[in-house]
């Protein structure tokens, strides 16, 4: 993966995290949780060499 596709995914991540804590009002744990999960997650796509069109949700499920 391409330092842009990381920073591409790296940004979705952050604005879906600011989306819980400010639209939907989610508690620092959960906040937290999904940090952790969409790390690991991002930690996939970099490892297996995905670049950022090709992640689409067959390889999400």
């Amino acid at each position: 993966m391409t330092a842009v596709a990381g920073d591409f995914v790296q940004e979705r991540i952050e604005a879906f995290l600011h989306y819980l804590s400010a639209e939907r009002g989610a508690s620092k744990n959960t906040i937290d949780a999904y940090r952790n999960d969409l790390g690991g997650f991002r930690k996939f796509i970099d490892g297996n060499g995905f670049a950022a069109p090709e992640v689409e949700k067959a390889i999400t499920r």
